[in-house]
């Protein structure tokens, strides 16, 4: 494989090339303060469209149960919105021009930037680096053949602007694909790099300055592939945690299995210091590809997920579904499935180095649904309730993650007291659902060690229709964040903060 330039290194098998370009020190953008005399408030605007509290304060912490409806924030009627990423101070709303950072204990708006857009403004990207100190936003202009990236760096408590860049693109990635897909996804980032897809692989650049810090390329005979669930760097998947990318690759001949030949291959993940692009490791265990049903033949998709703290990852291997370390690739388990409960449809809605929550129930939408805590590597079941027969689940909860911004999707938020699950008073696979009677989709708080719902919490707006709905909660400090994706377009009008 090719990480940059520089003396080639012995790692396993493989040669390994590393260098590390320094990137020059950009001086932080100056920004202007306009001193409110009415009230005890600070504004400050550095330019269009970005605005900034005084209201910085301190993270809150995570909540350890939820009672009710907090606060409802509504999406400013000249956008839509795309996206919810978790900040230091509660969530951070992407919209399809920019983003607005709320307090996640009442809702206020602590910081904004809104893109003007033009003509030649394609779309905008944003992501919260993992450790939730700064966000990122960019915004592609120009035409296919000549794209420039602008990029705005800011601290995520104050929404202070620490750095300005733009870099041009149509030269790093195929000019066949298409402009839209050319424009770098920056929640594809750790807390010193993000990534941007190249011809043959990716380059990660600078947070602070855009700057190439280091360039990945896959060995000859390598090459990197798809998740089975979702692609995150074009056709591929790359996980990311804090100081280190997953790369996930299959090195036999490309087309070697014939269109009827087996249904598994062996792969391996690479991980690549997110500072550096030194490789840490590759895995030691072979890594297990599958077909799946829209596979060409010959081509072999992974499923992996990182956990919520970015610490370990799950893959399949030979011994099932094995727990590994993201800083030394040690093996934690070999399969986890020896900790789930016997039967079950071994679901789980999040993965830990010491704790692993999950579904217990035996087939598919059985009620009532059973979840539970089970602590590793024991595998005692720690905490455990269930959701009284009267309320169905909107779906068996499950988890799916290779970065922080794909979380917020499981249908199920295990906290310290209890566990939330998204519900309805009536079957939410229905067709039908115009029942009068019906009070839509809720909110239900069920504490461990009982099966009586403690918080029955009505979100307003929710429609339990399931044509084109996605449902999402997100754990963010302060409390946590409800919304709705609805339509064919899959935006969101609304945020419900409930604490």
């Amino acid at each position: 494989m090719r990480i940059g330039r520089g003396s080639e290194r012995k790692y396993g098998s493989s040669m390994i090339s590393d260098r590390v370009k320094r990137s020059r020190k950009w001086l932080l953008l100056l920004v202007g303060v306009v001193v409110s005399l009415a009230v005890a408030a600070v504004i400050v605007f550095p330019g269009d469209g970005h605005f900034t509290t005084s209201d910085g304060g301190r993270p809150a912490p995570l909540p350890s149960q939820v009672n009710g409806v907090a606060w409802q924030w509504q999406v400013p009627e000249d956008a839509w919105g795309v996206e919810v990423l978790s900040g230091n101070r509660g969530p951070v709303a992407v919209l399809h021009d920019g983003v607005i950072a709320l307090n996640g204990e009442d809702g206020e708006e602590i910081w904004g930037l809104r893109v003007q857009e033009g003509e030649d403004t394609v779309n905008v990207s944003a992501g919260v680096t993992p450790d939730g100190n700064y966000s990122i936003v960019g915004h592609a202009r120009g035409k296919k053949d000549d794209l420039s990236f602008h990029v705005t760096v800011m601290d995520t408590i104050t929404g202070e602007v620490e750095s300005k860049y733009s870099e041009t693109i149509s030269d790093l990635v195929s000019p066949q694909l298409a402009t839209e897909s050319r424009v770098p996804d920056l929640r594809n980032l750790s807390n010193h790099t993000w990534l941007e897809p190249s011809s043959e692989g990716f380059v990660a650049r600078e947070i602070s300055t855009g700057d190439i810090a280091w360039e990945f390329e896959p060995d000859p005979g390598c090459r990197m592939i798809a998740g089975s669930v979702e692609t995150n760097l074009l056709d591929v998947s790359v996980g990311s945690t804090g100081e280190a990318f997953l790369v996930p690759l299959e090195c036999a001949q490309r087309g070697s299995s014939p269109e009827n030949g087996p249904e598994t291959a062996a792969g391996e993940i690479l991980a690549l210091d997110a500072s550096t692009g030194e490789a840490k490791w590759a895995s030691s265990k072979e890594i297990e590809l599958r077909r799946s049903s829209s596979s060409l033949p010959g081509e072999f998709t992974i499923r992996f997920d990182v956990s919520p703290d970015g610490r370990s990852f799950v893959a399949r291997t030979s011994n099932g579904r094995t727990l590994f370390d993201v800083d030394t690739g040690e093996v934690l388990y070999e399969d986890l499935t020896d900790f789930f409960p016997a039967e079950s449809i071994e679901y789980y809605f999040s993965i830990g180095q010491d704790l692993l929550a999950v579904n217990r129930n035996s087939v598919r939408n059985e009620r009532p649904l059973r979840l539970g805590v089970v602590e590793l590597p024991g595998g005692r079941i720690a905490s455990e309730t269930e959701l009284p027969e009267e309320y169905y689940a909107r779906t068996d909860p499950a988890y799916y993650s290779i970065r922080s911004a794909d979380l917020g999707s499981v249908g199920a938020v295990p906290l310290a007291e209890g566990v939330l699950v998204l519900g309805c008073d009536h079957d939410c696979s229905s067709e039908s659902v115009s029942d009068a009677d019906s009070e839509g989709v809720l909110a239900l708080f069920v504490p461990w060690g009982e099966s009586e719902v403690e918080s029955v919490i009505e979100l307003p707006g929710f429609t339990p229709e399931r044509h084109y709905q996605h449902d999402g909660l997100l754990l963010v400090p302060g409390g946590v964040v409800a919304y709705q994706e609805t339509g064919a377009s899959g935006f969101y009008e609304e945020l419900i903060g409930l604490n």
